[in-house]
């Protein structure tokens, strides 16, 4: 199985993370580290996700609020 994030998607997650997420972040991936890349990847993928669905929602409250 092959697994593949862009460098664009990993500069965009580091670029969005705060010094204690990176932290956190790398704490992640050396704790899946000797599971394997596989187990990196989804590390990196769950973050990711967790922080797409963040700004997602920070959109939309923005607009509603501004709104109100």
């Amino acid at each position: 199985m092959s697994f593949s994030l862009s460098l664009e998607e990993l500069n965009h997650l580091y670029e969005r993370l705060s010094p204690e997420e990176r932290d956190e972040l790398l704490q992640g991936l050396l704790i899946a580290a000797p599971r394997g890349g596989g187990a990196m990847v989804k590390v990196l993928e769950d973050t990711m996700l967790c922080h797409a669905t963040e700004e997602l929602l920070e959109g939309p409250l923005e607009a509603d609020e501004a709104g109100s």
